[in-house]
């Protein structure tokens, strides 16, 4: 019996395959933390600007931008030391 193929998704890595940041204890992605309140799904668009970032609700509210990121950033650090994986 051949042993399954590891999935090459980067979902299932520990840490973010473009910025490095290992997730939180949840498992959210590390450049995004974990956010409070009732969040749909939220993007970070890996840094840059914060042009195209955003975090939407499930009431329909979305925060887009550096203000997303500005909520990344706030919550990321209050919550959890997140460590930047360097080569």
């Amino acid at each position: 019996m051949t042993p399954p193929t590891p999935d090459p998704h980067p979902f299932n890595q520990p840490v973010c395959a473009h910025c490095g940041l290992d997730r939180t204890p949840e498992g959210h992605d590390g450049c995004i933390g974990t956010l409070p309140g009732n969040v749909m799904n939220a993007c970070c668009n890996h840094g840059g600007t914060g042009e195209g970032a955003y975090i939407q609700y499930w009431d329909g509210t979305i925060i887009a931008d550096e203000d997303a990121v500005k909520v990344f950033d706030e919550h990321r650090n209050q919550l959890y030391s997140v460590k930047r994986i360097t080569p």
